[in-house]
């Protein structure tokens, strides 16, 4: 008996080491490693049979807290239980993800008891673009949720982010439906959607006289696009140009006042003018004017060639400004390299150089 039990711990002496190797050589986690994968699987677990206001209620702990990555954690499934604020969170932050047009930096939401601001980019959510059919389904159902609890909400803005999210995937026809509803509810930027739809007949028949009813109505709510399309839709599409001449610089005038001087829209009403003031449309004649207008549009977006082209062509021609044609031969290069230009585009300006260089 005592000759076996020694027969057996030489055995295991033997093989003890090789038993440790293989174990070592396999990387088996630690207790701790293990205890912690457990830990999350047990809070992932308890999250999920928690109801969707409690969910909320973590949320909103976490932004006391200043605990983004639980926050965004908590909202995301407060929402797909169908949370009515979560919802509106998660839908603006599928809308509002790139969208130049609204320019959102934050997101932020009202509930029953306070306002919340949720001082995160939609970038934080994973989210690095538009998913209208998302922004669509959740801003929807916070205001099918919220009806259901009559809430005193006119909803102006979700319909207005609802029927823009429409337009984006040109079902003109539904984005009409919903910024209509937006407008009906006085807020400016369904007004400037709904009175545009009009201008251009999309979703339904042109019909100028109220498509400008409208953008007039956003105008008088100091919205800046607005007069930007009031502008353009009376310079390109009537000969009434002394109305776009005033619109155009209505919105100069206001973007200065309300910080909105880095869009397209403000460029844009510098480049128009400028023809205006050339050819003497709408206003007298002066060509001063008119290279200072072009020459503004071009500082602010150096990177358009059709601002670049014209520029070209005033130093060309010497309107406004001492002729130069070494000025307007590296403009029109500028034009030929780069990445945005037409095609066309770039012939005019083969065109313009091949008339400087012979």
């Amino acid at each position: 008996m005592r000759t076996r039990f020694i027969i057996i711990m030489v055995l295991a002496a033997l093989f003890l080491p090789a038993s440790t190797n293989a174990q070592k050589k396999r990387k088996t986690p630690s207790k701790k490693v293990i205890s912690t994968a457990a830990i999350i699987q047990n809070k992932d677990n308890k999250n999920l049979n928690l109801s969707a206001d409690e969910l909320w209620i973590k949320f909103k702990e976490a932004i006391e807290e200043d605990c983004k990555k639980d926050a965004i954690y908590y909202v995301k499934l407060a929402a797909e239980k169908g949370n009515e604020f979560a919802s509106h969170i998660l839908g603006e932050a599928y809308f509002a993800s790139d969208n130049l047009d609204l320019e959102f930096t934050v997101i932020s939401v009202r509930d029953s008891t306070k306002d919340i601001i949720f001082r995160y980019k939609p970038s934080d959510f994973g989210i690095n673009k538009p998913d209208y059919d998302k922004a669509i389904y959740y801003i929807k159902n916070y205001i099918d949720s919220c009806s259901t609890y009559f809430y005193d909400d006119d909803y102006s803005y979700e319909y207005d982010i609802i029927g823009f999210s429409y337009y984006k995937k040109s079902d003109y026809k539904s984005s009409l439906y919903w910024e209509k509803k937006s407008a009906e509810k006085g807020y400016s930027s369904g007004m400037k959607h709904y009175g545009n739809m009009l201008l251009n007949g999309e979703g339904c028949a042109v019909n100028p006289e109220e498509g400008i009813k409208w953008l007039k109505k956003a105008a008088d709510k100091n919205d800046c696009p607005s007069c930007f399309l009031l502008g353009d839709y009376y310079y390109f599409k009537t000969e009434d140009t002394s109305k776009a001449v005033f619109w155009l610089q209505e919105l100069i005038k206001r973007a200065k006042q309300q910080g909105f001087e880095d869009t397209p829209y403000y460029s844009c009403s510098h480049y128009l003018l400028s023809f205006c003031y050339n050819a003497g449309e709408g206003v007298a004649e002066d060509d001063d004017k008119a290279f200072f207008y072009i020459k503004k549009a071009y500082d602010l977006e150096q990177d358009n060639p059709e601002y670049m082209f014209w520029l070209a062509k005033y130093y060309k021609e010497g309107i406004g400004v001492e002729k130069s044609s070494k000025k307007a031969i590296e403009l029109f290069n500028k034009v030929l390299e780069s990445k945005k230009s037409s095609n066309d585009q770039k012939e005019k300006a083969k065109d313009e150089l091949n008339s400087l260089i012979h």
